[in-house]
């Protein structure tokens, strides 16, 4: 037993140093099919020794026919059509790199990149002592492709043997797997969200990507912060995890200090909040607009902001300084033909 240990650390260290893979890759086709219970070794030496399973050099291509099995560890992929790796380190711990705040097995599997996108049948074996409370019977195939988090249907699952196969999938970047509960709702992702005045109301925007079981987006005003009040409701959701901008626009205008920030309601009752957006107060100065200027035989004479901003009396005074025509209340057009 030690002679074969022995053996398989030395071809282990051969393939990490690129020595085998000229051996290997010399005829992939022929060697692919013996290729999973090779790795399946490397895999195991590599957790007792470190936590890389495998790393194929840029100069090395590792050609997987299509149907064929390729195990890494638990791992186990099934391409539908040939699949190459290439330029790609594997390894395994028991945390995520991107993060996913729900609940997962400490059992992940890191793509170093997400190379070519993969299509066909994921396996993933695990441990009782990996699921950190989760309900063995509700688990899924949980996939990072570089930029989100995505939870694959179930195609099988056995309990008694601990595996999940999900169902077939077609194109698929992958930079890390893991298992997560199939119920659970994958975060909403916040992006930028901000507010500002529009002449006499507010405009505030926002942006998301990840949605998912999303019901719609409320946006809630505050004074001071701590106190809030839904002013815009309800405004659906698009449920997609491309990038989405939203807008709503608030005509509850004030010139005093205000606090927005964007609630998100999920189908499931729960909620989460974007960061809360500071518009800085004004001071409170009448601001007139005079038209036609300069003005010949009449003018018009309107508030710029309105809300209480109305024009009770008037008095126009000349260069010098001296009144040359008053008006005690407002009117539509005043006349200075006879100025």
């Amino acid at each position: 037993m030690k002679l074969i240990f022995i053996a398989c650390l030395l071809f282990y260290y051969l393939i990490t140093r690129g020595v085998a893979k000229t051996i290997l890759f010399f005829k992939p086709r022929l060697f692919t099919k013996r290729l999973g219970l090779v790795f399946m070794l490397a895999g195991f030496i590599s957790q007792t020794l470190a936590q890389t399973i495998i790393s194929i050099s840029p100069d090395k291509d590792l050609y997987i026919t299509a149907g064929s099995i390729f195990t890494l560890g638990g791992l186990s992929l099934t391409p539908s059509s040939a699949f190459t790796m290439r330029d790609v380190r594997v390894d395994r711990s028991a945390t995520v790199n991107h993060t996913l705040p729900t609940v997962y097995v400490s059992d992940v599997y890191h793509f170093s990149n997400t190379g070519d996108p993969f299509s066909g049948l994921i396996r993933f074996a695990y441990n009782d002592a990996d699921l950190n409370g989760l309900d063995e019977s509700s688990l899924a195939v949980a996939i990072h492709d570089g930029s989100r988090w995505d939870k694959e249907d179930v195609g099988s699952h056995d309990a008694t043997n601990n595996y999940i196969i999900a169902v077939p999938v077609s194109g698929k970047a992958i930079s890390e797997l893991t298992l997560t509960e199939a119920f659970a709702i994958l975060p909403l992702h916040w992006g930028l969200a901000k507010a500002k005045r529009v002449g006499n109301q507010f405009l505030i925007e926002w942006e998301t990507s990840q949605e998912q079981d999303i019901s719609h987006f409320s946006v809630e005003k505050s004074s001071d912060a701590r106190n809030w009040t839904t002013v815009i409701t309800p405004i659906p959701a698009r449920n997609t995890f491309d990038k989405q901008h939203y807008s709503a626009i608030d005509p509850a205008y004030t010139t005093q200090q205000v606090y927005y920030r964007i609630c998100e309601r999920n189908l499931n009752g729960r909620s989460s909040y974007s960061a809360v957006i500071m518009i800085a107060g004004q001071k409170e100065e009448l601001q007139l607009l005079a038209y036609p200027n300069p003005a010949q035989h009449s003018f018009i004479l309107r508030p710029a902001l309105t809300g209480g901003n109305e024009i009770k009396s008037l008095q126009l005074f000349d260069a010098h300084g001296r009144l040359v025509r008053a008006w005690k209340s407002p009117l539509q057009e005043y006349d200075i033909s006879s100025l």
